[in-house]
């Protein structure tokens, strides 16, 4: 189901996808959920500011730097996987997809949100205007392909990536965020 929200306000497109893998044939057995948080990235400076984030916050979260595309992780080892922002910006994001849905136990579930339009993205805006005040021909970013952090933008491809990883029941969502800002400038102030 794609659904978008808020699009009448203008603002930033965001893909929610949500995708369940197959469950085992077998029951799933009750037990206590007490829920643990294992964050990964590329890099240690975004999962220390994390970690210090957690501690803030009250949570417990594992950190460790690994490669998206090649997690060193067990399969069918999480309840949950998710990428914010980050699988869009793989060079190979059909296999971080696939890595995503390795590591998730069956009947788990894979998140995903990714930018959407770029054309619809306001502090995107801001810095193709900000490129035009020294380069007036400079017209956008070239779109074919799309850049990495938009090659997800499309949710039928999303939708398809998701799939042709194995995962079924998907869901995705636009959502529309907005900004307060009008022009650049006013993010100084």
């Amino acid at each position: 189901m794609a659904r978008q929200r808020g699009a009448e306000q203008g603002g930033a497109p965001f893909r929610n996808a949500l995708a369940r893998r197959a469950a085992a044939r077998s029951p799933a057995r009750r037990r206590a959920w007490a829920p643990r948080f294992f964050a990964i990235d590329q890099s240690p400076t975004m999962l220390e500011l994390l970690g210090k984030r957690a501690e803030r916050e009250g949570l417990s979260v594992q950190t460790r730097v690994m490669d998206g595309h090649a997690l060193a992780l067990n399969d069918d080892g999480f309840d949950i996987a998710g990428s914010q922002f980050g699988v869009m910006l793989f060079p190979d994001m059909p296999r971080g997809i696939r890595e995503m849905a390795r590591v998730v136990k069956p009947g788990g579930r894979v998140l995903v949100i990714a930018y959407g339009n770029p054309h619809q993205i306001d502090f995107l805006g801001f810095l193709v205007e900000a490129v035009r005040s020294v380069r007036p021909d400079f017209d956008r970013p070239p779109v074919d392909p799309p850049p990495l952090p938009f090659q997800l933008s499309d949710p039928e491809r999303l939708r398809r990536e998701l799939a042709a990883a194995g995962l079924h029941e998907i869901s995705v969502e636009t959502l529309i965020e907005s900004t307060d800002f009008k022009m650049g400038e006013e993010l100084w102030d």
